[in-house]
């Protein structure tokens, strides 16, 4: 088993689910038996194996949790709530963790790049998504080819004052 003693704690954050999912707490846990067992309360005879699932039902800015490890968005859809994550992303840009976004399409990346430039960002490159869902979305006004979260691209932290990037290092190179 990868990892046994890793307990993964999960928080989904969307302002569109139903209010009584708001703080619903999961856990999942494999037993020594080799079965899985999901409770709303977490084993006190485990150590490890544990995946918690959190439910917040709101935006991220009113999330009050510890700082994450990792935060990953998918279809975050920026161009549609471009108000909302113009507050969002200077928080994301001060935390240390890596925050990786997911989108459908190209087009959806790049005007997702538009917004986090306005909001004084930066994402690096993007990357086809191999972790993405192989089944195409049909439907909509064209014909372009659409795939769940087929597209991952990450924000590029700004530089603290005094740290030195590649760019700097290039510069007293030269």
């Amino acid at each position: 088993m990868l990892m046994p003693h890793i307990t993964f704690n999960l928080v989904f954050v969307c302002r569109h689910l139903p209010s009584w999912f708001h703080n619903m707490k999961l856990y999942m846990h494999k037993t020594d038996e080799g079965r899985v067992t999901i409770a709303t309360e977490q084993p006190q005879n485990s150590v490890g194996r544990i995946v918690g699932v959190k439910v917040h039902c709101g935006d991220y800015l009113s999330l009050q949790d510890h700082h994450p490890d990792l935060v990953i968005g998918f279809k975050p859809n920026f161009r549609r709530n471009a108000s909302t994550w113009r507050r969002i992303l200077p928080k994301l840009q001060c935390m240390q963790a890596p925050v990786y976004f997911c989108e459908l399409s190209r087009f959806r990346c790049v005007s997702g790049e538009e917004v986090v430039r306005a909001a004084g960002g930066a994402v690096s490159e993007l990357t086809i998504n191999p972790f993405h869902c192989p089944l195409r979305i049909t439907g909509g006004d064209n014909r372009l080819p659409k795939y769940n979260n087929a597209f991952i691209f990450h924000l590029v932290r700004p530089p603290k004052p005094g740290e030195k990037t590649e760019e700097s290092e290039d510069e007293t190179e030269e």
